[in-house]
């Protein structure tokens, strides 16, 4: 399949930055084959089991659901207007052309032809309704959406955004953006999308039966019923794939890929989404406030030794916030793991062990720090496992809480240190997550980090056009919010799948994309 897609600039010297490089010309999607096995015949190839898994959130698949409702992304429910690739570049989805007519102006073509899954045609009016309705449900979709008029008239949208924004097209290819018939169901969190597969069934245990769209709009899918079952727990997955009850599986933890590596009845696949596995630090918390505090807790963080002891070797040591390849955090510094340095920041910080039973106090009061965690990303509570037998032998007391909902603990009281798996480039442009971040007041700004500075550079950031000037913004927000020491970037975590060896395409060809029409089953 291939499409035609350009963004214009109505104005001179207005050079785009890489993350929103739209490829001129024909862009192809190449679908990455995998090797086939034999199967028996009296399996169904028209029928599939696969595993898929989220992080928080209730069963909805609405996509203003910031969590999983954005798993209908993966499961190919439902399409955005542009997309994210591998390489972190925009590429065309639903919409066949952008312009950028001033700087609060934009013009988007939607592609002929593109029908809901229920026959509704969608064209620039359903896909405003979309827009509009996820910035109702969405403060986050409100933010990026930022329009002051929105006008359809056949396949053209025209937004006007109230100020300039320089990332606004790689902003719309987030999943809460994602395109959704506002009126073809009466229920939100079964939406109906533009996608490859509609949904059939959903039951009381996040359980999801697909079915194939046969007019979808890039060709009829060759798998026409996907059960995808809501499987969360590593041991589990790696059981239904060795048993064969499933044929694919999503996130993998990285300590139980060896049991398929070395297997040639399945197929590994391995992706840097740009997610990093990082800390918060509660800057609410009286303790934590202590810039010094939180330098010797970063010193306690051994980044090269997880690589290999806690993620198998499938994760990339991080400096700053951002993966290597994207440029964006070269030269920027991370912390080195020394806990004699961190032992010293604590004598400074007043921290001594004035009663020796092995933990250190102040004003009569022990060093004790609650570490926040969930077990959807095995790795993370591991990790605080880890760093509290560190911690524990430079003494400090540690605790470790397991929340249901990270997002909704951390923003609640009662933490130091709160961990997350956080795509860092989850439009290919930095500015989506500095801005919800490390901005002040920010809606994932657990941690309560304000640095009028930051927030200046941020702003700075949102207007700037020119590519190199963007990435020395990008990489000054870094140097001072780490030098704050108000977030640790541990490791940019790989996305492994798993699949059976007969089945094809099944995997990560961008930052949402999974299933998609083109799996086959043989």
């Amino acid at each position: 399949m291939s499409s035609n897609f350009d963004i214009q600039v109505k104005r001179q010297n207005h050079p785009f930055c890489k993350a929103m490089r739209i490829l001129l010309g024909a862009v192809l999607f190449v679908a990455l084959g995998v090797g086939l096995c034999g199967c028996s015949s009296d399996e169904n190839t028209d029928e599939l089991t696969i595993a898929w898994t989220s992080n928080m959130g209730d069963y909805s698949l609405d996509p203003a659901n910031n969590y999983m409702g954005w798993q209908g992304s993966y499961l190919g429910i439902y399409e955005q207007l542009f997309r994210v690739d591998e390489n972190f570049d925009i590429q065309p989805m639903l919409a066949e052309s952008a312009t950028q007519v001033d700087d609060t102006t934009w013009e988007i073509t939607i592609k002929e032809g593109i029908t809901f899954q229920n026959g509704d045609v969608c064209d620039a009016a359903a896909v405003a309704a979309s827009l509009e309705r996820a910035a109702s449900e969405n403060p986050r979709a409100k933010k990026a959406l930022d329009a002051k008029q929105i006008t359809a008239d056949g396949q053209m949208l025209t937004i006007v955004t109230n100020e300039p924004n320089m990332a606004y097209i790689s902003e719309l290819s987030e999943p809460v953006f994602s395109i959704i018939d506002v009126d073809g169901s009466d229920d939100p969190s079964r939406p109906v999308g533009t996608g490859a597969y509609q949904i059939e069934e959903v039951d009381s245990s996040g359980n999801v039966v697909l079915r194939a769209y046969e007019n979808y709009w890039q060709g009829s899918p060759s798998i026409k019923t996907v059960h995808a079952q809501y499987i969360t727990d590593d041991q589990s997955k790696v059981n239904a794939l060795q048993t064969g009850e499933i044929k694919g599986a999503m996130n993998i933890a990285a300590d139980q890929l060896t049991s398929f590596e070395d297997d040639s009845q399945y197929t590994v696949n391995q992706t840097n989404q740009g997610r990093a596995h990082m800390l918060y630090f509660n800057m609410n918390s009286g303790t934590m406030s202590d810039i010094r505090v939180r330098e010797a807790v970063a010193s306690c963080v051994d980044r090269a030794s997880y690589v290999s002891s806690l993620y198998n070797g499938a994760a990339e040591v991080t400096q700053g916030v951002f993966p290597a390849s994207s440029g964006y955090s070269e030269g920027i510094s991370a912390p080195e793991f020394d806990t004699e340095h961190a032992k010293q920041l604590l004598a400074e910080a007043g921290y001594s062990d004035t009663d020796d039973d092995g933990y250190v106090d102040k004003d009569g009061e022990k060093l004790s720090l609650t570490f926040v965690t969930y077990e959807a990303n095995a790795a993370l509570p591991k990790m605080c496992e880890v760093m509290s037998s560190t911690l524990k032998e430079i003494g400090v007391d540690t605790s470790i809480e397991v929340a249901e909902k990270i997002g909704d603990r951390l923003n609640q009281d009662g933490w130091d240190i709160g961990t997350m798996a956080y795509n860092t480039l989850p439009t290919g442009d930095p500015y989506t997550y500095l801005s919800n971040v490390m901005y002040t007041d920010a809606s994932s700004n657990y941690g309560n980090y304000s640095n009028e500075q930051v927030d200046a550079l941020i702003d700075q950031l949102k207007t700037t056009s020119d590519a190199d000037v963007r990435t020395d913004i990008v990489k000054q927000i870094q140097e001072i919010a780490l030098g704050d020491c108000a977030y640790v970037y541990v490791v940019h975590a790989l996305t492994s799948d798993v699949t059976a060896a007969n089945v094809s395409n099944l995997q990560m060809h961008g930052q949402y994309d999974w299933l998609n029409y083109e799996v086959t089953y043989q």
